[in-house]
């Protein structure tokens, strides 16, 4: 089952409600959550998922059923999508600067859900590997501005902007990583 373009609308005008809970993620920062949970090679389902978002808020301000139910829809079509080799569409174009802060918070995301998983490999070499397909994301992020690996590749602002060019491509390969080289 697809999104429809009424109930993508939904999601975008719940998130990116100007009068949200100053806690609810924004559209890309839910699609970079549920990005990274349809990754996880645990296959987490919609209430871990649905936990992550809603827990810092007040019970008041939590969205709805209905929500939950087009969260739990979308966090399925990223999977079928990752499942079957298909980059998933994102809420960001890397070649146009307006929707820089939309990529930003979506590697926010991405990264928080990665951070509060705890993401590893018991393999050296695959733990190397994850760790270096994350790097487009969490030079994405901004998260790691201050770092002084990160501020060195900074300073090259072709390499910089290359990495942040690979970020979709990047999602395929955590894919087979994370759930060893399942086939669709």
């Amino acid at each position: 089952m697809s999104l429809t373009e009424q109930q993508w609308q939904q999601l975008i005008e719940c998130f990116d409600n100007e009068d949200a809970h100053e806690l609810l993620p924004d559209f890309p920062n839910l699609h970079g959550l549920a990005t990274a949970a349809a990754l996880d090679a645990e296959q987490p389902g919609l209430d871990l998922l649905w936990k992550s978002i809603c827990d810092p808020l007040p019970v008041e301000e939590r969205p709805n059923d209905q929500i939950k139910a087009l969260v739990g829809i979308l966090l399925e079509e990223l999977r079928a999508e990752l499942h079957a080799e298909c980059q998933p569409g994102l809420p960001f174009d890397n070649e146009d600067s307006s929707t820089e802060d939309s990529r930003i918070s979506w590697c926010v995301g991405f990264i928080e859900w990665v951070s509060e998983r705890e993401w590893d490999m018991e393999d050296e070499e695959a733990a190397a590997n994850l760790m270096e397909l994350l790097l487009p994301i969490q030079i994405g992020s901004t998260l790691f501005d201050d770092d002084p690996e990160f501020t060195e590749l900074k300073q090259n602002k072709q390499l910089w902007q290359q990495m942040i060019s690979e970020i979709p491509e990047v999602l395929t390969d955590l894919y087979f990583l994370l759930h060893g080289g399942e086939q669709a």
